[in-house]
């Protein structure tokens, strides 16, 4: 109301935005109608990521996440950190300053492998497993613990030697620009202890440009894929499955993956490769009760893999806050935190308090 206000559209201090407040990346302040677009992505993230619970994001008001997704942005918020001027990007910095900072566990993206590697690793005792043990059995030993997969955000190829070259190499430059390429194999010198269910040879590399600029760099704050997958996941609460189909493959079948157009109900399993096996599906998805088998992931888990990889190190809490509304956390996890104390204390009539609400089992038997 206010963005469409008199003062603001004529007023001295109305639109466009000056550049030194925000601007795209090409140096151009807001306008009326991106800001109000801006506005309106983030309602539609606030109102589905409040949630706590499945039963919470179940009771969203999916058909207002809709309403304001699909007024939403149309290309991404970029922003341009800077040492000298800002944004500031020490934590995407260090992403790359360090082996394992952005180590991927297999426990999500193992989804993407199609050989029984993923099924194999689920089979082993949490505690043994280690990227050894993810493997279709076939596989030489030093490449064991490599995922093959048709999504091309992760590197191809039949063994480790052949990922890391098509990963870049020794290279931490990122993501290289017009690639899908978010996630690398890094060399084997790299590898760093880690839990044995939480290492992994991959790494998310989308954000390694702020370390290899120095912290002055493009940074995807808000994705156009994002406020998608927001738009699918109230088309299908909604029970409008085409709708949220034709948004879930702008992403997927970019990415080499296959359509999920044909797809009319919640139920439906997404189908296989063109040309592959009824065990080439993505998402390959834990199966219950006892999680270590998989199976074909319905669209709704088309969407939620679709949004995992395209959100994965951008924004904030990405994983986070959709997983504890999906249901998806490992069991125990905190759902919440209390307000800081010395923000109760300065307010005098609350005090303070803690939580007990944490996750229980989740979706995928973690």
């Amino acid at each position: 109301a206010t963005a469409s206000s008199t003062n603001a559209a004529t007023g001295a201090g109305g639109f466009p935005i000056p550049t030194e407040w925000v601007a795209d990346p090409q140096g151009a302040g807001w306008s009326q109608a991106r800001f109000v677009q801006v506005v309106r992505s983030y309602k539609a993230k606030y109102r589905a990521n409040v949630a706590r619970t499945p039963a919470e994001r179940q009771a969203v008001d999916w058909n207002a996440v809709i309403a304001d997704a699909t007024n939403g942005i149309t290309s991404e918020i970029t922003i341009q950190t800077s040492t000298v001027t800002g944004w500031q990007s020490a934590w995407t910095q260090s992403l790359a300053q360090t082996s394992g900072w952005s180590q991927m566990t297999p426990m999500i993206l193992g989804m993407a492998d199609t050989t029984g590697a993923y099924a194999n690793w689920l089979q082993v005792p949490i505690l043994q497993r280690t990227p050894g043990a993810f493997t279709n059995g076939n596989q030489a030993q030093e490449d064991r613990g490599i995922m093959r997969t048709p999504d091309k955000r992760f590197p191809s190829g039949e063994t480790r030697a052949a990922q890391v070259t098509a990963s870049g190499g020794t290279s931490k430059a990122g993501t290289p620009v017009g690639s899908l390429l978010y996630f690398r194999n890094r060399p084997s010198g790299e590898d760093t202890p880690a839990e044995p269910w939480g290492t992994w040879f991959y790494d998310n590399q989308r954000v390694f440009n702020q370390r290899f600029t120095g912290g002055n760099a493009p940074y995807p704050l808000f994705t156009v894929a994002e406020i998608d997958m927001l738009a699918a996941e109230g088309y299908l609460r909604t029970n409008k499955v085409p709708q949220a189909a034709a948004l879930i493959d702008k992403t997927r079948t970019k990415a080499g993956l296959s359509s999920v157009a044909g797809i009319t109900t919640l139920t439906q399993q997404v189908p296989p490769q063109p040309g592959g096996g009824p065990n080439s599906c993505v998402p390959q998805v834990p199966q219950g009760p006892n999680f270590t088998t998989t199976a074909c992931g319905t669209i709704f888990e088309a969407m939620k893999w679709e949004k995992r990889v395209e959100t994965s190190f951008t924004g904030y809490g990405q994983w986070f806050m959709d997983s504890r509304g999906w249901g998806d956390l490992p069991e125990k996890t905190p759902l919440e935190w209390p307000v800081p104390y010395q923000e109760l204390f300065a307010r005098l009539t609350l005090t303070p308090y803690t939580t007990s609400r944490v996750a229980a089992k989740g979706t995928y038997g973690f």
